[in-house]
């Protein structure tokens, strides 16, 4: 049975356009049905849309990159959205959809961290960790040339993807439930480089099926 995916876009700093380029053909490669927009408040709308999941790539918080405002997600709209979710839909935030305004804790509570800081791009090692579902199962470890996010993470989350910066351990990819509903998100993301990795998209894809259906088939 076809998946209805809403691919949610816009904000600062970040290729939203590229990255509906690269993954809008992929997902209808899989048989989702997908519909791209830069309108947040979709939100308010997503039970009139009959889709099975959100693909966010947003980068809000107040941010502005000299041409761009990421205006952060209005109180409405996020309790919307997590209320959706909550009643047995999926949402998965990839890279900087994790960036939000410091007081917007329903945001944070509903992505399950909140973005902190990255340093500049560099070469990682992004390790799968053995979690609930089968998101990471055969996955071996690969390298990222990335932004290394940061984040202030809930006590909720299921890490199933991490990497190490100066011996310590940070999560880059987490599950967990909203209620009936799913939410994934996977740090990595910033360059159409690692859009295009084989791991990386069959990661995205297994957080995506998982999200809209329970499974990681998708």
């Amino acid at each position: 049975m076809a998946r209805d995916i809403l691919i949610v876009l816009g904000g600062a700093h970040h290729d939203f356009e590229g990255f509906e380029a690269a993954m809008g053909p992929l997902l209808q490669e899989q048989g989702y049905a997908v519909e791209a927009t830069y309108d947040h408040d979709v939100f308010t709308r997503l039970d009139a849309l009959h889709c099975d999941a959100v693909l966010l790539y947003t980068s809000l918080g107040d941010a502005f990159d000299g041409t761009r405002y990421g205006r952060d997600l209005a109180p409405e709209q996020i309790e919307a959205l997590r209320a959706w979710v909550r009643g047995g839909k999926g949402l998965l935030g990839v890279h900087s959809a994790s960036v939000c305004c410091e007081s917007n804790a329903a945001h944070r509570e509903l992505i399950g961290g909140r973005f902190a800081k990255h340093p500049k791009p560099f070469s990682f090692t992004v390790y799968p960790r053995h979690c609930r579902n089968a998101i990471t199962h055969g996955l071996s470890a690969f390298t990222v040339f990335d932004e290394f996010y940061f984040h202030q993470c809930s006590a909720d989350i299921d890490v199933c993807l991490a990497a190490v910066h100066e011996q310590e351990v940070h999560p880059m990819g987490w599950t967990r439930r909203e209620g009936a509903g799913r939410v994934a998100y996977l740090a990595p993301g910033h360059f159409a480089e690692e859009w295009a990795a084989p791991t990386y998209r069959t990661i995205l894809l297994r957080m995506l099926a998982w999200c809209a259906t329970g499974s990681t088939d998708a």
